[in-house]
């Protein structure tokens, strides 16, 4: 039986920092690579190392990754090396009780008009 092939994977954040690359079997999880990013982030980095997953967001091919799919479900290329963007999206702060609402009554969207 022949080997999976692997997806040859480089992660690049915004601030222009890569983690990688790293060989993945397309029969991976994108949790499991997640996983595997989140362990290899950078010692030097400012920004600390997510605490949890959920913070994490991989953009392949302008797609954002599911984390139960594989990287064959996502259909990531094979044999050359593909720059995955990693973004890191903090958790929103719960809402405190008795703490205003951000609306103010006014509604949102844009005042122009087309004429």
């Amino acid at each position: 039986m022949a080997a999976a092939p692997l997806a040859n994977l480089r992660f690049r954040m915004p601030e222009g920092v890569d983690i990688g690359p790293i060989k993945f079997s397309v029969s991976t999880t994108v949790q499991a690579v997640k996983e595997m990013v989140i362990a290899e982030w950078p010692k030097d980095f400012p920004r600390p190392a997510p605490a949890d997953m959920a913070e994490v967001r991989l953009i392949l091919n302008g797609k954002v990754l599911e984390n139960g799919k594989t990287l064959m479900e996502c259909r990531t290329p094979t044999g050359m090396l593909v720059t995955c963007h990693l973004l890191i999206r903090p958790k929103p702060e719960p809402s405190k009780p008795g703490a205003e609402s951000k609306t103010d009554g006014t509604p949102s969207g844009c005042g122009c008009s087309v004429q």
